[in-house]
């Protein structure tokens, strides 16, 4: 069985937001390998057993299957446990088959490029076959996507949907343009002609660790700082349940505001400077927690906030997903303009546009959202000086890879050139730490 990564090009932050996304799939994968038994025990084994060290797991017994993350460093194993639990949730399962999973992946740790959601994809199916064998081909893939949406949220990362979809409903050839709201949809959209561009991807070979950043540039603080900007962009706007408000995209909805007229009412209506838990509960007369009641682990999120008295940002927050999710509108309308332009010289002052896109996200990402880093600085800097016609950080930031739209003919010359710019001075440079890629397909069962 093989469950893909996935390289997002543009749409940064903005799932969790409510807003679209712009992934692909990438070949870079991880494999399972799965015997079934009767003995409902699970065993996993990674071939790279130095750092991931096997488990054992009793699905008919609690402890086992109890996911604890009170440490930072969780062990593998964890991703696997919140697929069971999302699937022992949607499914009337009494009786659980045993496996022996073998794992093997290219998909680097910490890479940005959605191994954990990867293997939680893989994980699923593997159980689904195992345990419903019979209906198992009428499943629908956006199904699996859903569960996997909601259950990976387990393992303490108040994350969106963007990583679950692209790898259960990628098609090989087509980037998706995904929408979550009012549900969740998938479009196919062909990227500039790949006969003269490609899209490569560096690793900074900086570990995202999404649960071990410190203070305010930390994943879940992202999140906090959202939905306080989006409840008091609605108490201001005159939103009557403006105290139940989840995300910045509810703004919009209830407003019917354009994304920009809602990025000059941002700057108008928050303070640029920023606030502390006690600012925010006087401007809306109850705890924070009250608000925030609605995703995973809140209460301890507020309590390392207030504890540590961390500054939340919320006006740049909200100015980032809100021009980002413009961005991605526009990103999709240039590749279908592409197509309809018959005039070459027309055609190639698109794809610049689409490489000044991407440019523009990486800034807002890293002057806004402040998730991105000193290395991925530097690494974007040498891709764009290395010729790229655009070029961002991808997947949540915080360390992991840029991505670059290159042409083809360009590619050695780029790849020699950010191997002298950036990976010069680092020992023991991964053979696979720059690689061009294009579109790759999603999850699948392969039966030997």
């Amino acid at each position: 069985m093989r469950s893909p990564g996935r390289v997002n090009l543009i749409g940064e932050h903005t799932d969790y937001n409510g807003y679209d996304v712009f992934p692909m799939a990438i070949d870079q994968d991880i494999l399972f390998l799965v015997k079934v038994t009767n003995d409902h025990i699970v065993q996993l084994i990674n071939k790279e057993t130095q750092e991931f060290s096997p488990a054992q797991i009793n699905l008919h017994n609690e402890t086992d299957v109890t996911i604890k993350i009170e440490n930072k460093k969780l062990h593998w194993s964890v991703y696997f446990l919140a697929a069971f639990h999302g699937i022992r949730k949607k499914y009337n399962i009494n009786e659980w088959k045993g496996m022996r999973i073998l794992v093997y992946g290219t998909l680097p740790k910490g890479s940005g490029l959605s191994s954990s959601s990867a293997f939680v994809c893989g994980s699923a199916i593997a159980l689904l076959y195992a345990n419903l064998e019979t209906i198992f081909p009428s499943i629908k893939a956006k199904e699996v996507a859903q569960i996997c949406i909601e259950c990976e949220r387990l393992v303490g990362i108040n994350s969106g949907g963007m990583d679950q979809t692209i790898c259960m409903l990628a098609e090989k050839g087509y980037a998706k343009h995904i929408e979550f709201v009012p549900n969740l949809r998938t479009y196919n959209v062909h990227l500039p002609d790949n006969n003269i561009y490609c899209w490569v991807i560096a690793n900074c070979l900086v570990s995202h660790t999404l649960h071990d950043n410190t203070g305010t540039r930390n994943y879940n603080t992202r999140v906090v700082e959202c939905r306080l900007a989006a409840i008091l962009l609605g108490k201001y706007l005159g939103l009557e349940n403006w105290k139940s408000i989840k995300t910045l995209r509810d703004v919009q909805d209830q407003t019917k505001l354009s994304l920009q007229d809602l990025s000059f009412k941002t700057m108008d209506l928050l303070k640029a400077d920023p606030y502390n838990i006690e600012d925010i509960e006087e401007e809306i007369e109850c705890n924070v927690e009250e608000c925030l009641s609605s995703f995973h682990s809140s209460q301890k999120i507020i309590e390392n906030i207030r504890k540590n008295k961390y500054p939340l940002f919320l006006q740049l927050r909200a100015l980032h997903v809100y021009s980002e999710g413009l961005r991605v509108l526009q990103f999709k309308s240039l590749c279908h303009q592409y197509y309809q332009e018959k005039n070459a010289e027309k055609r190639s002052e698109i794809v610049t546009t689409i490489g000044d896109l991407m440019n523009k996200s990486h800034e807002s990402c890293r002057d806004k959202y402040d998730c991105s880093s000193q290395e991925l600085d530097a690494l974007q800097t040498a891709c764009l000086q290395g010729g790229a016609l655009g070029s961002r950080l991808t997947g949540a930031g915080w360390g992991g890879c840029v991505v670059s739209l290159v042409r083809n003919d360009k590619y050695q010359e780029f790849k020699k050139f950010v191997h002298n710019h950036y990976y010069a001075n680092i020992q023991r440079v991964p053979l696979d730490a720059i690689f061009s890629t294009q579109p790759s397909s999603s999850s699948c069962v392969i039966f030997l």
